[in-house]
């Protein structure tokens, strides 16, 4: 006996052509948020390459930073000749110890510099210490070691300049020892006079030499004030010392003045006020010896 046959299943036709087993609504979707993503994808790409065509490269628009400016180089080192010119004991040692035939003329004459400044260095020492000790600069072996460069021509001008330096009055004190120091100085004399009358040396002076210095300047003038005379007698009177004494010896000559120089200068210091000031002043100076 034969099966019965099974009937073919219906078509669904309204089936065909869609996903099995997925929902339409999810379908469409889906497929709607793929376009949303893509299209934001898209314009971000589109934005980022016209940006990057509007921007000019890094490169262009910044300049490059300065390079690091590089330390300026060290000085070659100083020759011996150099060395002996400033004074440099050991360079000057070792250009000494050369024998004379061996030395260049540069070296001839940096022994001669090299031997002022160190001569140089001496004395500024003893002006250092001057400074911290007046006593040590008063000292017999001070002045003597200050009066022999004064006399050394090559030193006399550095020496003068030192000896300005020195604060306080001991400065102008040397100075007039320098001028009235005896020999064939003329110039070094002059000079040392000449810094003695400049402002801020005469401010150092003590009044005891002031006097002196304003005394030889009138005396020096042509016209004679024997009224302004008579006002620095009565300064010393008051001040002077031993170094007075040149400048008032000269006070009593009786002539120098009028056309035929036979008339006395100082007629004001003959009597009364006058006399008394100039015999007063002298007795002072008798009295108060200089420093130097």
């Amino acid at each position: 006996m034969s099966e019965p046959s099974q009937a073919a299943p219906a078509l669904d036709l309204e089936g065909l052509g869609k996903p099995k087993g997925v929902p339409v609504p999810v379908m469409i979707g889906a497929t709607l948020s793929a376009l949303i993503v893509g299209g934001v994808l898209g314009g971000v790409v589109l934005s980022g390459g016209e940006q990057a065509k509007a921007a000019p490269p890094a490169s262009a628009s910044t300049p490059a930073p300065p390079p690091a400016s590089s330390a300026p180089p060290a000085p070659p080192p100083k020759s011996l000749v150099e060395l002996a010119i400033e004074g440099d004991k050991s360079a000057f040692d070792k250009l000494e110890a050369k024998p004379l035939h061996e030395r260049t003329g540069a070296e001839t004459i940096a022994l001669i510099r090299g031997d002022l400044a160190l001569k140089r260095k001496q004395l500024e020492e003893l002006a250092r210490k001057t400074e911290l000790v007046e006593a040590f600069g008063r000292s017999e072996d001070t002045q003597g070691k200050f009066m022999a460069a004064v006399k050394d021509p090559p030193q006399a001008t550095t020496t003068l300049e030192i000896l300005a330096g020195l604060p306080g009055p001991i400065g102008p004190d040397y100075l007039y020892k320098v001028y009235k120091m005896r020999g064939r100085y003329e110039e070094t004399r002059q000079l040392a006079l000449d810094l003695l009358h400049s402002k801020d040396v005469y401010e150092k002076a003590s009044d005891a030499l002031k006097v002196v210095l304003d005394m030889y300047q009138e005396l020096r003038k042509d016209e004679k004030d024997c009224a302004k005379m008579l006002k620095l007698l009565v300064r010393a009177q008051a001040d002077a010392d031993t170094r007075a004494f040149s400048p008032i010896a000269a006070l009593n000559s009786k002539r120098g003045c009028g056309d035929n120089k036979l008339e006395d200068c100082w007629a004001c210091l003959r009597s009364g006020e006058g006399k008394e000031a100039l015999a007063e002043a002298v007795n002072l100076a008798r009295k108060n010896k200089a420093p130097f």
